[in-house]
Formats: C-alpha cells, structure tokens, sequence
C-alpha cells in the first residue's frame, strides 16, 4: 500500500519500436488453463518521491524529459477486470519538480523551470486515453487550471485541454517561448497588474 523513493534516479527508456525499459516480464505463446483470475486489485494509499531525477526517454513519440523532483505523492486504486476488458484508475497527485528540459521533437520547453501540479487524472489504460478536470498547474509562480483530455489517435496524441488562469504574468509566461518562436512573439512590454 505503500512506496518510498528517496535520493535515487528513475530512467524510463522507450526505443524506436515502442518496446520499454520497465517491461521486464516475458511473454509466452501459449496460455495454460487455470481456475486463477489474472485480474489486478492493487490500491496505493502513500507513494512519495524525495529528491529523485527523473529522466524519460521515448525515441518513438521524439520525447525527452529530464526532471528534479524535490517531492512527489501519489496515491489510486488500480484494479484490472480482464473478463470485462476494464484498466480504468483514477491517480491523484502532487509534486514540486525544477525541469531541467522537456524535449518534444526538436524544441526544448521549460529548460530550468519551476513546475508543480496538484490533482487527479483518470486513467483509460486500455484505451489510452486520460481524463483531467480541475487539475492545478504551476510554472514559474504562475497558476493554471487544466480542463480536458489527452488520447491516442491513428495518428498520434490528441491533445484537447483548456488552461485558464486569473493569477498568471504574462510577461513572464513569454520568457518561457521557446527559442525557435521568439521571433514570432517580438518585443514584449508591459505595466500594472
């Protein structure tokens, strides 16, 4: 019911064929008959992370995330119902992290940035697809509020969320621009509030 990482380094690496790093149990041709369920009933009441790096790597989606967490929490019940096709889990959360980067293709994000989250994902693991409502989002001091979702497509990840803020600098948000698109953005100045 419980995890504690502390002081450590988790490396999750996915190569160009999508085969992971972390699956490490071996696949069988044939299924022997049993009266045993496969199903899985696991709730997590305590997972914390302290001063752990976190590195993720996945060469088929062009990914590359390398992040400080100061501290982490997690906590959900997992249970998988094979007979009825069911890997649905609700995963609640919060953590203060510093990104070191988040690569996604060739454009660096959040290179040195202050980020923390706090709030609760529902998981569709059989059909990739995760639900966020209310979920808090902070960067560099700036609060956000995510609304949306986030599924696998033929084509790829689609992205449907909504960020709304009544507390975000603008001025500060633009200094987060990826280098690539400064240009677009131009001069910046602002006063007040």
């Amino acid at each position: 019911t419980s995890i504690a990482i502390s002081d450590g380094t988790l490396y999750v690496h996915i190569d160009e064929k999508g085969n992971a790093n972390y699956d490490v149990f071996n696949s069988t041709e044939t299924v022997e008959p049993t009266d045993e369920t496969s199903d899985l009933q696991l709730s997590i009441s305590d997972a914390t992370l302290d001063n752990v790096v976190l590195q993720y790597v996945d060469l088929s989606s062009a990914y590359d995330i390398r992040l400080q967490v100061a501290s982490a929490y997690f906590e959900g019940d997992f249970i998988i119902d094979n007979e009825l096709n069911l890997n649905q889990h609700t995963l609640t959360s919060y953590a203060e992290v510093v990104s070191d980067h988040v690569t996604i293709g060739d454009t660096r994000y959040f290179v040195g940035s202050d980020l923390a989250y706090d709030g609760a994902i529902n998981l569709d693991l059989t059909n990739e697809a995760y639900a966020i409502n209310k979920f808090k989002f902070f960067v560099q001091g700036n609060r956000f509020e995510i609304d949306g979702s986030i599924k696998k497509t033929d084509e790829g990840q689609l992205y449907d969320l909504t960020f709304n803020s009544s507390e975000a600098m603008l001025s500060s948000l633009l200094q987060l621009v990826p280098a690539p698109y400064n240009e677009t953005v131009g001069q910046f100045e602002s006063t007040g509030q």
